[in-house]
C-alpha cells in the first residue's frame, strides 16, 4: 500500500504458526484455510520481508487432516483429485513447513504412505504446537 506507515522490520525474524483444523465436506473443492496460509506468505514478502526471515508452520489436524492426503489415495476415497495439491506444493516451495497431527491421522486411517509429499507427521497437533511455541514461534 503507498500509504502505509507501519511496515515490518525486513531485518527481524517472524515465527508463525498457523492451524487448520475445520471440517470442509465438499472434498472435490480448495481448502479455504490454505488460500490464508498463501496471503500471509505473500503479503510479507510484498512487505519486504525475505524468505529466509519468514519461519511458519501449518499445523494440520481435526477435520482439515484429509488435505493432506497424495492424490493417488485422495482420488480412491473422494473420486476427485487433491484441489489442494498445487497450494500445498507452492507453500512448501515457499519454505512453509506443513505439519499433520498423527492421531488425526490415525482416527482417519490414513497411513504415512498416503500422505502429500513434503508433510512432516508429528505425534499429534498438541505436541507439535507446543513444541514450535516453546522454539518462540506464535500462533497466528
Amino acid at each position: 500500500m503507498p500509504f502505509e506507515t507501519e511496515k515490518p522490520d525486513p531485518t527481524s525474524e517472524y515465527k508463525l504458526i498457523y492451524e487448520l483444523s475445520f471440517r470442509y465436506d465438499d472434498k472435490a473443492k480448495f481448502y479455504r484455510g490454505l488460500e490464508y496460509a498463501a496471503r500471509i506468505v505473500n503479503a510479507h514478502a510484498y512487505a519486504g520481508v525475505p524468505k529466509e526471515n519468514l519461519k511458519m508452520v501449518i499445523v494440520i489436524s481435526s477435520g482439515a487432516t484429509p488435505l493432506v492426503i497424495n492424490n493417488e489415495e485422495y482420488n480412491k476415497r473422494f473420486e476427485a483429485d487433491n484441489p489442494n495439491a498445487e497450494v500445498l506444493d507452492k507453500l512448501l516451495a515457499a519454505g512453509v513447513k506443513i505439519v499433520v497431527c498423527g492421531q488425526s491421522m490415525v482416527k482417519q486411517d490414513i497411513v504415512p504412505g498416503q500422505v502429500h509429499t513434503g508433510i512432516t507427521l508429528a505425534a499429534s497437533r498438541i505436541t507439535a504446537t507446543s513444541d514450535l511455541l516453546n522454539k518462540g514461534y506464535h500462533i497466528f
